[in-house]
């Protein structure tokens, strides 16, 4: 479950990075989700990941921590390349990332509580989406696995989304637990191909199985998060 939709007004101490997590975590009642932290701020994980131990959150386990450093090295020396091109060719704001501006500060989250009844349904909606993503458990994970292992499909896929003018490129991307902005890339690429979706989850040679296709429910609730990054 990606935090970075969230504004941080204060220094980035490792304390403070615990409370804002811990904040969030049991406003939505997610403590017995949480088995672990990606971070950023791998100065201060430390620190965070020991404040965060002391809650007992019963998953979480302090140890799991250490596995951040590595996780962020990794991430980062594979994308190195890639965000230099992006700079060298591409506008400020990249596809798949929150512009500035567009993150939540916690007033926003305070907010929730006075939504009416239908706004508060696409803001839980939208949590239990990316819950489901992150366990690998929802629709978006079957077809993202579906292109990734066959060319075959991937090839068909292509076709769909050139003869329903859908816009390039011509990908789902892969929700990759180490990659913080990854889910919301993912969110992303799968609005922006839906009218080939659509067609190709029901083709029987390259399609995926019908207990995975995807229905107007999951494009709704994925929409609002694509569409203006207000992730909640």
């Amino acid at each position: 479950m990606p935090l970075n939709f969230v504004q941080l007004k204060g220094s980035h101490t490792g304390e403070y990075l615990a409370c804002m997590v811990q904040y969030i975590v049991e406003k939505f009642g997610l403590q017995d989700q949480i088995c672990g932290i990606v971070s950023d701020n791998t100065s201060n994980n430390a620190t965070m990941v020991t404040k965060l131990a002391k809650l007992r959150w019963k998953r979480f386990k302090e140890e799991e921590g250490e596995l951040v450093d590595s996780f962020n090295t990794e991430d980062k020396d594979n994308s190195d390349s890639e965000e230099e091109d992006d700079e060298a060719n591409g506008p400020k704001h990249k596809e798949g990332e929150l512009a500035k501006g567009d993150e939540l500060s916690l007033d926003n989250i305070q907010d929730l509580e006075e939504e009416d009844d239908k706004d508060a349904y696409t803001s839980v909606g939208i949590l239990l989406l990316r819950i489901a993503l992150k366990r690998g458990e929802h629709p978006f994970c079957a077809v993202a696995t579906k292109l990734k292992k066959s060319p075959s499909s991937k090839g068909k896929f292509i076709e769909f989304c050139q003869d329903n003018s859908g816009k390039a490129p011509h990908n789902i991307e892969q929700d990759v637990l180490t990659r913080w902005n990854s889910t919301y890339k993912q969110i992303v690429s799968i609005i922006r191909c839906e009218k080939a979706l659509i067609v190709w989850q029901c083709d029987t040679q390259y399609g995926i199985p019908r207990k995975s296709h995807l229905n107007q429910v999951d494009f709704d609730l994925a929409r609002p998060w694509a569409g203006s990054g207000n992730l909640l």
